[in-house]
């Protein structure tokens, strides 16, 4: 009957709104273990609603079975934009790189506002890169147009941290030179995070270190340790100790790099960069 048909969706989809509202996970996977043998039951908009709840749990696995499942039948035709946008990014999330490549394909951007198109070339940029395709990346990062001064969204700012990564990994001065800037003009975003300025500072230090510019190195090193204080985790400490008393033996500081290393034996008497800061005495 159209009309049980057609009510039994309406109450779906004011069920699904409630639970969701209430953070009710359990029941909504509860509902969608009992229904995901039946999914051609559901209308498209309750497909939808279900599998934004499931990628919104991070069920990943779990919304896939309903995306494809859209994505297959040409009666839910007028959702597949969406549907294969969620595709795609469920194949990132899940570091299914050539899959996201093959669904993105299909996918058309071009005309979305911010900061979805952003989001669409970060994720193909990682995804090219993850796939050690590097002629396509620099390609992309030469077509980019976002102004460090006037970043708009995370997807902005990860895109150019990206590429001053990338120009960071060349043998070419200029874009050694060119990666730097870019990191210096990030690191003036005021809205970064403790944890974002933190990858950034040590980042830039190691730029600045591979380049030879040890005081430069050095300040960026000591800024990161700074924000470090509070933070239990040692691999980024013990990182930035390592390349401190390199930059002072370098720099024929005798003294601070004796300090320095002590400090690393206090911090982890058994790391990896203890070990090899003492073979180069």
């Amino acid at each position: 009957d159209p009309l049980v048909e057609k009510l039994f969706r309406e109450n779906l989809d004011n069920y699904l709104d409630a639970l969701r509202h209430d953070k009710n996970y359990d029941e909504i996977f509860k509902f969608w273990s009992l229904i995901k043998g039946k999914k051609s039951y559901l209308s498209g908009a309750n497909l939808m609603k279900l599998g934004a709840v499931l990628f919104d749990m991070q069920l990943y696995g779990n919304a896939h079975e309903i995306y494809s499942f859209m994505d297959h039948y040409t009666m839910f035709s007028q959702y597949w934009p969406e549907v294969r946008r969620q595709l795609a990014r469920l194949y990132f999330k899940t570091g299914q790189y050539d899959e996201y490549l093959n669904i993105r394909a299909k996918i058309v951007v071009d005309d979305t506002s911010e900061p979805e198109k952003s989001e669409f070339l970060y994720y193909t940029l990682q995804a090219y890169k993850k796939t050690a395709n590097s002629e396509e990346v620099k390609n992309l990062i030469k077509t980019l147009a976002i102004n460090p001064k006037q970043i708009q969204n995370i997807f902005q700012f990860q895109i150019l941290e990206l590429k001053a990564e990338t120009l960071a990994e060349e043998k070419d001065p200029t874009d050694g030179a060119s990666a730097l800037e870019l990191f210096n003009e990030l690191l003036n975003d005021n809205g970064l995070t403790a944890s974002q300025r933190i990858t950034l500072l040590i980042k830039t230090a190691d730029l600045n270190y591979n380049l030879g510019n040890w005081q430069a190195a050095l300040d960026n090193y000591t800024a990161a340790d700074e924000y470090l204080a509070n933070n239990t985790d040692t691999a980024n400490k013990e990182w930035i100790l390592f390349h401190k008393i390199s930059i002072y033996r370098a720099a024929h500081r005798p003294e601070e790099a004796q300090k320095t290393l002590a400090e690393l034996r206090k911090l982890n008497p058994t790391s990896f960069w203890l070990r090899q800061a003492e073979k180069r005495k």
